[in-house]
């Protein structure tokens, strides 16, 4: 294997369904968001593409190495009383999650795809959101499909596209919101959504329609349990933005009485935590 082959093998790549993913990838700057290192495809002549040196079946996004693997995986190992080699607290990484959020929703760009599997750890860059290849700029006159994103993470109205005959209105950031919502249920129960259910075949119809949503521990703290509650609330204009999330998260940090304490290091990695505005 040659060294170029080596070193792609030691990133996270995915396929470029479309070459506004690279534009995407490349605008949506964020020390929140695993950033586009490269873009290999074997035709092209466009300055910003890699030509690369083995075959590649499509254009492929090359993003940053995350040596500790994804959130799902860290979960899993806490769950089951495996050492992990980053401890990290509920709020930490609910708040670069929501900062990674609210940098995306200023540009206008929903994320579509928020999951435990697409939130990535490392040593060296600490917690940051990856997989934006399915990331799609807002625009409220045009339909959004649902066959994009996990739908165990997927909001309601997410859920409902295929039943409006394609003729539905585009969805908006506030279901980046709810994914996010599931994502505390799972830094609180340390378990996929849904995975205390025997029989999970109904799950979608019923989130579909609002009779099921995700659930948290008896143990969960009561501010988590509250801002899950409003992340996931069935109503998509009720829940709250990133911005406003990034907010509560702070002032939870700095000071509520919930709140875990945060190490010295800890709360100085989480991205030296500029306030987001509105």
């Amino acid at each position: 294997m040659s060294n170029f082959e080596q070193e792609i093998n030691t990133m996270r790549t995915y396929d470029v369904l479309r070459w506004s993913d690279k534009n995407r990838g490349t605008r949506c700057t964020s020390p929140n968001l695993q950033p586009l290192l490269a873009v290999l495809d074997n035709g092209s002549r466009t300055p910003h593409v890699v030509q690369p040196r083995t075959f590649v079946y499509s254009p492929t996004m090359v993003m940053e190495y995350m040596e500790l693997g994804d959130l799902h995986e860290s979960l899993q190992f806490k769950r089951f009383g495996v050492p992990v080699e980053m401890e990290l607290s509920t709020i930490e990484v609910a708040l670069v999650l929501a900062l990674a959020l609210a940098d995306l929703h200023r540009r206008n760009v929903i994320h579509r795809d928020v999951k435990s599997l697409n939130i990535f750890l490392s040593r060296t860059h600490y917690v940051r959101l990856g997989d934006l290849g399915s990331a799609r700029t807002l625009d409220p006159n045009a339909p959004m499909t649902s066959n994009t994103g996990t739908s165990y993470w997927m909001a309601p109205e997410v859920l409902r596209v295929p039943d409006l005959g394609g003729k539905g209105r585009a969805y908006t950031t506030a279901a980046d919101i709810y994914s996010f919502g599931v994502v505390l249920t799972e830094l609180d129960t340390l378990c996929e959504p849904y995975s205390d259910m025997v029989n999970r075949s109904g799950v979608e119809a019923k989130v579909r329609s609002g009779q099921l949503r995700p659930t948290m521990s008896a143990a969960c703290p009561l501010w988590l349990k509250n801002l899950a509650d409003k992340c996931l609330s069935f109503n998509p204009t009720t829940r709250p933005t990133a911005a406003a999330i990034v907010k509560e998260l702070l002032l939870r940090r700095d000071g509520g009485a919930d709140a875990p304490i945060l190490d010295k290091k800890a709360a100085t990695s989480a991205v030296g935590l500029r306030t987001i505005s509105e």
